[in-house]
């Protein structure tokens, strides 16, 4: 699932698009969670743990990959 989610933001981690990559991530972590917990009648994970363990493993998180405006006066006087 990791490497589905990095691949997602890769693509779709643009300006403008951070807020639904967010709720992606979010969704994500989510639905792991609940097919974890899924395994027997007890709650065999808490979301505190669960946590520790998406840190320890350096699940992706949300945040800009391409910057689709160039905001650089050097590329402003290149184009010139």
């Amino acid at each position: 699932m990791k490497a589905v989610v990095q691949g997602y933001l890769n693509y779709f981690a643009i300006n403008d698009n951070t807020r639904r990559t967010d709720m992606f991530v979010i969704a994500v972590k989510r639905m792991i969670f609940k097919w974890l917990n899924r395994r027997s009648q007890n709650q065999s994970l808490v979301w505190e743990r669960y946590a520790q363990i998406l840190e320890r493993i350096q699940f992706p998180t949300a945040r800009l990959r391409h910057n689709l405006f160039f905001t650089t006066s050097a590329f402003a006087r290149k184009q010139c």
